[in-house]
């Protein structure tokens, strides 16, 4: 049966960054499964990066919903299984992937994907996951979120419904509904309401995750997410290089190289 590899976590847990390792050992492809990435020019304040497909698929001003993103994630995944690839699914938007897995089609009945699927997930203490979420809000204000947000409320309108619903641009946005029409904050007060909020936030994912998918392998670095892939995965018939070496950075900052 063919595969498909899954990888789910909190905001700001490293989601992405492991499916690049797994992706380089594996030869995989990434998809990405955000609700706010697949917005173009949502960049900043989402943590953007580049990857194979998921991201920058509609404006701001376009609807996309979860029947779209099943619909856009089958037809890629038919390219990748013609490049005989591994898929790889990656992304904090639980219903995303929950769409894609449980086949959820309205109005007609639900299709489940048929694949062999592994769902694995980076498991930080939560102490020094906040700590992760602080600094990515410090870059995120640092690289321009504010401005950013300023620029596309003036576009898109201040009352845009996906700005107003994600967070760092909503708190940024109910500053300058109340202050006036030049956007000026105290960044360090908009650092601990966006911070704060994604506390929260990361809080409701991780209930949601364990409610939803009992068999999550959660691993602690990446050489457990690899082993974990190693051992569901047929080894030999995967075409990778196998002089591959990851400089890898586990989560209590030791470095080591894997040789697959």
């Amino acid at each position: 049966m063919k595969k498909l590899l899954v990888i789910v976590g909190p905001t700001a847990s490293g989601k992405t960054a492991l499916a690049k390792k797994l992706a380089a050992c594996f030869n995989g492809v990434i998809i990405s499964a955000d609700s706010r990435q697949v917005y173009r020019e949502l960049d900043i304040g989402t943590a953007k990066e580049p990857v194979d497909y998921g991201i920058d698929l509609v404006d701001l001003n376009q609807k996309f919903t979860i029947v779209d993103f099943r619909q856009y994630f089958l037809n890629v995944l038919k390219k990748i299984d013609r490049q005989g690839k591994l898929p790889i699914l990656v992304g904090g938007s639980g219903l995303y992937v929950k769409a894609v897995l449980a086949g959820f089609h309205p109005p007609a009945k639900n299709q489940p994907l048929k694949r062999d699927t592994l769902i694995i997930a980076p498991d930080w203490p939560r102490e020094k996951l906040y700590q992760k979420i602080g600094r990515r809000v410090k870059k995120m204000l640092a690289g321009g979120l504010i401005e950013e947000t300023n620029r596309l409320a003036k576009k898109y309108g201040q009352d845009n419904s996906i700005l107003n619903r994600t967070i760092g641009y909503k708190e940024i946005l109910n500053k300058l509904k109340v202050k006036s029409k030049k956007l000026k904050v105290n960044k360090e007060e908009l650092y601990d309401e966006i911070r704060f909020a994604t506390h929260s936030y990361v809080r409701r994912q991780m209930t949601w995750l364990r409610h939803q998918f009992s068999d999550i392998v959660w691993c602690r670095d990446t050489t457990q997410a690899i082993a974990a892939v190693k051992k569901w995965y047929n080894i030999n018939n995967l075409k990778f290089n196998p002089s591959t070496t990851l400089r890898v950075i586990l989560s209590d900052n030791r470095r080591i190289k894997c040789k697959i």
